[in-house]
């Protein structure tokens, strides 16, 4: 009987190993919390607040949501009317009384009811009444009398994707899904023999990756197919792009003789349920042309093409650039093109809206930028106290009163402050003061009081680019004005899957600053052309695999020694000797070839040292810690910056102020005295030395 259960048992393990092992195992249920990201304050009896958050037309929810709200108020256990309303896209869903609650820190769960959420934009509103005292007109203006709603609360949503059908009219979809944390679901790959125009592809790709995440890190794979894991072709979806003589034989039997001679002349995009897990795709990208194989990426880069893909395959030859692809680069950016609609403030007192906007890498905002806030709001308030207050980065740097005759159409127009014109990201808030007419602090008549933001409100931002050649405006002068800046990437002769990928996610970042995915080229070391080097660039490898790094050695700020073996630390980065065998860099200086374009090199002695400096080339927090024109960076994380470009300009001042004085030292007749008077007296010298020698013989 023993051995019937331990054989059974065994039985069950090996099943059970069968069914996890299993490329097609059910994934984890998927999950996604949404932060508040930041403190909100209320002051006074009266406030309101509104969060969003985003569900992706692609999710079927599960009945698991939930608001885990986190929040701090001053003590009220004196009045027990201190109410917080929570509101789902307009429709109560809790009230929260508040004086049996603590004072710091209270966790409360809220149900979200899933048929009140929409696959878009949702928002929770809250509303707040809090009272400390019996004394009303005392607890609208006593500091004490406050409450906090904690940045780590967060809304939780449970949720299964939908099954992609097998079309290409979802694209980007299952291959990258904007609404996660982490996007990309999905591995690329090329030939061992990839040309300059496959890996260009994949690297337009990756561009368009992170334009449609633009304000996310990026994770992305790209391999050569034989380095391609097991794991990777099981758990992910796949991009294979190549052309007709290198396709690989698991692939083989996706290609018809008929697509192979329409091939002769076009490009195909086709995708295939994944021969490794029926539950991933393939989508096979090929061309044996290059030029019509950039052309494909382009064309799934624009959304209005992809609608037109009814089938899993689609044949290209050439792709017209439509009007709308010509990029304008907006000054005013309106609260419209950030996908806003006119917002909605209710209540009484304090009401406050938050938007962002990022400043691209390399600008500078000019001093008549501004922000300009259009509002209708209500005709009963009382306009004696009733004001509006504009804050950026939570500085204030404006406000005005409201205004009767301007109810139903008014602005507030300010200019931006000297210190925000060199951010990069700027958080516009709005706080309203709403007091009712013959409010008499019970609160009377006070339920219709509302403003309204209107979404052609602006952020009105002239600018002009830098000329300093400084890694804190990565990614200029590489991506201006929304695309690539005539820009050339080079790659080491021989390429594997961490050089592949370290490019791959340099040019995610990039993506994240661009609207069209031309004017660049990606290209091996052995493949660069006199032509290519009257563009910007960047050298990616070390001194030994890719040729042109040691090339331009002598002009980097912190070189490699003759054998290409360590780097020499000098006053601006000291090094230490074992140390400099032992790190990357990343230096930015101006082309060897054209002074006025920018050469960037990403280096280490050995390949896994580049590693350590891609993560400062693709997470925001990271890129922030790059200063000046050349860093050296270790295993750890450790960062070390320099600026030689303004020292060297420093250098040359003071030594053109040197040259200047001794030629105006020339040019005065004193000098010219002073000079005679020099050549008498060592000539009287001379003179009278020959006299004492004489007279001693």
């Amino acid at each position: 009987m023993i051995k019937k259960s331990i054989g059974l048992l065994i039985i069950i393990c090996i099943i059970m190993s069968s069914i996890f092992s299993n490329g097609e195992a059910i994934d984890k249920e998927p999950i996604k919390n949404y932060r508040f990201n930041q403190d909100v304050q209320f002051k006074g009896v009266f406030g309101g607040y509104t969060f969003f958050f985003y569900v992706d037309k692609y999710w079927k929810l599960k009945d698991e949501a939930f608001l885990e709200l986190i929040f701090s108020q001053s003590d009220i256990k004196e009045y027990k009317s201190s109410t917080l309303n929570v509101y789902l896209n307009d429709f109560p869903i809790k009230s929260i009384k508040l004086f049996d609650k603590g004072v710091n820190n209270q966790i409360i769960r809220i149900k979200l009811p899933i048929d009140k959420i929409i696959n878009d934009y949702n928002a929770i509103k809250f509303k707040i009444y809090h009272r400390i005292t019996d004394e009303p007109c005392t607890d609208e203006i006593n500091p004490a009398n406050w409450l906090v709603l904690h940045k780590n609360s967060y809304v939780h949503i449970v949720y299964e994707e939908k099954v992609d059908s097998i079309s290409l009219k979802e694209y980007p979809y299952p291959y990258f899904i904007s609404a996660l944390d982490q996007p990309v679901k999905t591995v690329i790959t090329l030939p061992l023999d990839a040309t300059s125009g496959q890996i260009t592809a994949a690297m337009k790709l990756a561009a368009d990756f992170g334009r449609r995440a633009p304000f996310k890190n990026l994770d992305l794979t790209i391999s050569p197919f034989y380095e391609l894991l097991e794991n990777d072709k099981k758990n992910n979806n796949i991009i294979h792009i190549c052309n007709t003589s290198n396709l690989p034989k698991e692939f083989l039997k996706y290609i018809s003789d008929e697509e192979r001679a329409i091939l002769k002349e076009r490009a195909m995009i086709k995708e295939v349920i994944s021969p490794y897990n029926s539950n991933k795709r393939l989508l096979l990208i090929i061309s044996d042309d290059d030029e019509r194989l950039i052309n494909v990426v382009q064309a799934l880069g624009d959304n209005k093409l992809i609608l037109q893909m009814k089938d899993n395959t689609q044949y290209i030859n050439y792709i017209h650039k439509r009007e709308k692809d010509i990029i304008t680069n907006k000054r005013k950016i309106t609260l419209k093109d950030f996908g806003y609609d006119d917002r909605v403030l209710e209540g009484i007192f304090f009401q406050q809206a938050s938007y962002g906007v990022n400043i691209p890498k390399g600008r500078i905002l000019k001093e008549d930028a501004s922000v300009n806030i259009f509002m209708r709001y209500s005709k009963t308030l009382n306009f004696d106290k009733s004001s509006v207050t504009v804050y950026l980065n939570d500085i204030p740097i404006g406000d005005k009163e409201l205004s009767y005759k301007k109810s139903d159409n008014d602005c507030l127009s300010i200019k931006i402050p000297k210190k925000f014109r060199k951010k990069s990201y700027l958080e516009l808030k709005i706080v309203f003061y709403l007091e009712p007419k013959n409010y008499n602090c019970y609160g009377q008549k006070s339920s219709n009081i509302w403003a309204v933001i209107l979404n052609e409100s602006n952020f009105d931002l002239p600018y002009e680019f830098t000329n300093e050649r400084f890694l804190e405006y990565y990614p200029s002068p590489f991506v201006r004005d929304g695309k690539f800046n005539d820009f050339l990437f080079v790659l080491p002769e021989k390429i594997n899957r961490h050089i592949l990928s370290m490019a791959g996610n340099i040019f995610t970042f990039m993506g994240h600053n661009i609207n069209a995915l031309e004017d660049f080229k990606v290209i091996k070391a052995n493949e660069l052309k006199e032509s290519y080097k009257q563009k910007n660039m960047i050298l990616l490898g070390t001194p030994k695999g890719n040729r042109w790094i040691a090339k331009v050695n002598e002009y980097l700020n912190v070189p490699f020694d003759k054998k290409m073996n360590r780097l020499i630390g000098n006053e601006k980065i000291p090094l230490l000797d074992k140390f400099c065998r032992n790190a990357a860099t990343i230096q930015i200086i101006k082309s060897p070839w054209n002074e006025s374009k920018s050469l960037m090199v990403v280096s280490g002695v050995e390949e896994k040292n580049i590693k350590w400096a891609e993560a400062f080339l693709k997470e925001y927090e990271l890129i922030l810690k790059l200063k000046g024109d050349a860093v050296v960076i270790d295993n750890t994380g450790n960062i070390y910056t320099g600026y030689y470009a303004a020292y060297k300009k420093d250098l040359k001042e003071v030594e053109k102020k040197g040259k200047i004085e001794i030629i105006n030292k020339i040019k005065n007749p004193q000098f010219y005295l002073f000079i005679l008077f020099l050549i008498s007296l060592g000539i009287m010298i001379l003179i009278g030395t020959i006299v004492i020698v004489r007279r001693n013989k």
